[in-house]
């Protein structure tokens, strides 16, 4: 279960008065729920999601993930934990590293380390259970350069990555922006397929009304620095 208690969020401005953006933001979520993050740009959703994956600190408030105390925890410990994937993630994955590396790299990060190269076998296996539509572009561009995919090639990279490292909760800040049509709906199906098997939680920042009503049990509105939260029927 995801627990958020009273985060609170000012931005300093030079001249003049803080910037209030979240104020005493409180819901919870269950596992294997996913929740569509939606409001006005500059709104604070990506802040929010900034908060919950231990990227900046939130000025008061409680983040328990489970047992894990996110606000006490470093960045790269809570990083074993959360996936966190924005529009631009995939501007990071853009190097000599094979499609084959990058997912092998990805499945195993959480791993003891090991000298033995890690092998892409057993998470193409595990995608291709959830969504053969990924797992095919996945195998059959093993042996490319990632820096040679487009962007939205490469998005999908990034959001197969995070959920290869097997996250409790997922972040999702306008992932879809750079895929085409097919390749969101099988990210969509790959989505609800994990955070269901493995008893998840997804954060997204979504507008799109129909991917919300048919994705989402809940649905966060950020207005006034104030979050709503109603679920979804």
């Amino acid at each position: 279960m995801l627990t958020v208690t009273n985060i609170s969020k000012s931005f300093t401005r030079e001249g003049r008065e803080d910037l209030l953006v979240l104020n005493a933001i409180g819901f919870q979520l269950h596992a294997g729920k996913c929740m569509a993050l939606m409001g006005a740009n500059g709104s604070g959703k990506t802040t929010l999601l900034n908060i919950l994956a231990g990227l900046i600190r939130c000025d008061d408030g409680h983040i328990m993930l489970d047992d894990l105390d996110i606000c006490r925890l470093d960045s790269h410990k809570i990083a074993k934990a959360v996936g966190y994937v924005n529009q631009n993630s995939y501007k990071s994955i853009s190097s000599e590293l094979r499609v084959g590396e990058v997912i092998a790299l990805a499945a195993n990060r959480n791993s003891n380390l090991s000298f033995r190269k890690p092998q892409s076998s057993t998470a193409l296996d595990y995608i291709s259970s959830t969504n053969v539509h990924i797992a095919e572009f996945l195998s059959d561009n093993d042996d490319i350069k990632s820096e040679i995919l487009s962007g939205g090639q490469r998005q999908l990279l990034a959001i197969v990555s995070a959920i290869l490292g097997n996250p409790k909760m997922l972040l999702l800040d306008e992932h879809l922006s750079s895929l085409d049509q097919n390749f969101k709906n099988s990210v969509n199906d790959l989505i609800t397929t994990y955070i269901h098997q493995n008893e998840a939680i997804a954060i997204m920042v979504m507008h799109d009304e129909n991917i919300v009503s048919n994705l989402c049990s809940h649905k966060g509105v950020l207005k006034d620095s104030q979050l709503s939260v109603v679920e979804m029927v």
